[in-house]
């Protein structure tokens, strides 16, 4: 199968909200819900996980009735998604919402399993998992994504599905992302505006993806130049 090309904040919104994808989502919010998911979880991700896994399907079966999720099996869509060891974080949550859509789906409804996963560390390519922090990190008692290889790269976890709440990122990317979280809740405070807007201006002026405006995935120089145009939005 082909994979999708990387898709347009506007692509993204205009699947979104034509009634039949509205409809599938809502079936998937519903889903994560009813799995003990109602807070802390990342919705936008696993919005774009099942647009994926869609276009892809109806990419490589175009014109064939296949094209439909709903008409394909649970295991023809993991064979294909779940083939790889060292699936990046997408690919967690592309399987993860084939589970909570055929979930949502079955007579009765089943609780979809989510995270913790394992996924690839992209400082060393080695992997990370859910663990304990070590008393060199000074964060007694709290868990998050550490590398297994001991490279120091770390993200903290959604409590609601244990999944990471972005990509991981050694000492020097975590100062920056709380620089950027610290004026982001600032700003939003002082304007009295809600932080999802002040993303989504950000997210124009930097050429980025809605999804990817999130600082938990913002890279280095991603988080310079969140800091540096954060401090001249119009509001």
């Amino acid at each position: 199968m082909t994979t999708p090309s990387k898709q347009t904040t506007q692509d993204f919104y205009w699947h979104s909200t034509t009634p039949g994808m509205k409809r599938k989502l809502s079936q998937i919010e519903a889903q994560l819900k009813y799995s003990g998911c109602d807070k802390d979880y990342d919705r936008d991700m696993y919005n774009q996980a099942y647009l994926s896994v869609l276009l892809t399907l109806k990419q490589e079966f175009k014109g064939k009735p296949q094209c439909r999720i709903n008409n394909w099996e649970r295991s023809s869509l993991l064979n294909y998604f779940d083939s790889k060891n060292d699936k990046t974080l997408t690919e967690h949550y592309r399987i993860l919402v084939i589970n909570l859509f055929f979930d949502s789906e079955s007579t009765p409804r089943k609780r979809t399993t989510l995270g913790p996963i394992i996924f690839r560390c992209h400082y060393c390519d080695g992997t990370a998992s859910l663990k304990k922090f070590d008393v060199l990190n000074r964060r007694f008692g709290k868990y998050g994504y550490i590398c297994d290889s001991g490279c120091d790269a770390s993200v903290s976890f959604h409590k609601g599905d244990s999944m990471p709440m972005g990509s991981l990122a050694n000492k020097e990317l975590r100062i920056l992302r709380s620089q950027c979280m610290t004026l982001l809740k600032e700003i939003s405070r002082k304007n009295q505006v809600n932080e999802s807007v002040i993303n989504r201006k950000l997210s124009e002026t930097l050429h980025l993806n809605y999804l990817d405006i999130k600082i938990a995935r913002l890279a280095e120089e991603q988080c310079h130049t969140f800091i540096r145009e954060i401090t001249k939005l119009v509001l």
